[in-house]
């Protein structure tokens, strides 16, 4: 199993759940998580504070967007030739889950905005329509 991510209300469910899930799993604590799927976590005074700033800041360095531009751009080596439609796949990926994430008002802009959305068909041809 991969990491699992667990809250409880005091130590003592923690320790009963950690003992009982022993029992089948080897179990290793690591502690208060600073980062998990995407989450940037802050823990203060036992609270947490999560934001989304390193998935941000990742996105705007992997595409070389992080200086602003009067122009969004796509840096194509040879401009005949189309850019890889992968990369542009990838960021479009990355945008929606960073506003789905950390921009609630972009995620309401686009559910009120596409109708069907976020349960939309994608077809990849004709023959697909039916």
């Amino acid at each position: 199993m991969d990491d699992l991510l667990c809250a409880f209300p005091d130590t003592a469910a923690l320790a009963e759940w950690k003992e009982a899930l022993a029992q089948h799993l080897t179990v290793e604590d690591k502690g208060a998580p600073e980062r998990f799927l995407g989450m940037d976590m802050v823990w203060e005074e036992g609270q947490v504070q999560i934001s989304g700033k390193s998935a941000i800041t990742s996105l705007a360095d992997d595409f070389m967007i992080n200086k602003p531009a009067a122009i969004p751009y796509l840096i194509i080596e040879d401009s005949a030739e189309l850019a890889e439609i992968k990369p542009f796949q990838i960021l479009v990926g990355r945008l929606l889950f960073i506003s789905r994430m950390w921009r609630p008002d972009i995620r309401y802009a686009v559910n009120q905005s596409v109708p069907g959305y976020p349960n939309l068909e994608y077809r990849t041809s004709e023959k697909d329509a039916g």
